[in-house]
This record gives C-alpha cells, sequence and structure tokens, in this order.
C-alpha cells in the first residue's frame, strides 16, 4: 500500500488525477487502523495502491466521514476527476 514517500507527493503534487482500476477488495477497518470499525476498499491501481470508505448509507454511523465511491463498478476502466489524500498514515483515492 502506498505510504507517503516521493511517489505519493507526485500523485499530490502534480494533480494526477486519473488512474486504471485493476483490483478493489474490502478489508476489516481494523486491518489498517485499529481505530477503525468499519470495513474499508483498498483499490488497486495502475499507479499504485489505495484506499477509501466503503459507499453508501451504511457507512453513515461515522458522522465525521464521507462515504466512498462504488470502485468495483470502475474495474478495468480508466477513471478520471479523482483526488490524492494523504491522511491518517494512507493514501486515499478519492472520486470527484
Amino acid at each position: 500500500m502506498l505510504r507517503k514517500n516521493d511517489q505519493v507527493n507526485y500523485f499530490v503534487n502534480q494533480n494526477e488525477t486519473t488512474f486504471k482500476i485493476l483490483y478493489v477488495k474490502v478489508v476489516k477497518g481494523e486491518s489498517l487502523n485499529p481505530g477503525w470499525h468499519t470495513p474499508m476498499q483498498v483499490i488497486t491501481t495502475d499507479k499504485g495502491e489505495f484506499i477509501d470508505n466503503m459507499p453508501g448509507n451504511q457507512f453513515g454511523y461515522y458522522k465525521k466521514a464521507n462515504p466512498g465511491w462504488d470502485w468495483n463498478k470502475e474495474i478495468g476502466k480508466n477513471v478520471s476527476e479523482t483526488k490524492v489524500i494523504w491522511d491518517k498514515g494512507f493514501c486515499w483515492l478519492n472520486k470527484n
């Protein structure tokens, strides 16, 4: 999984916005951070791995977080209008 490094800085600083989605895996939130109690998505792209929250209302129990994008429906596609965010020790892929 991408951690803070030069590659992550490239995505953030160069406004890289198009990624080919190769694979999406749903994992227990606790496997990424002991304080995360809801499932998370790990998104494998042509440019590395990122995480995102789960989509939809089922995620709404943690009111400060926004629901994620349904990355499963994007597998095999080039997705644009995305944003890379570095937060809580991970590189997040968000769809605008």
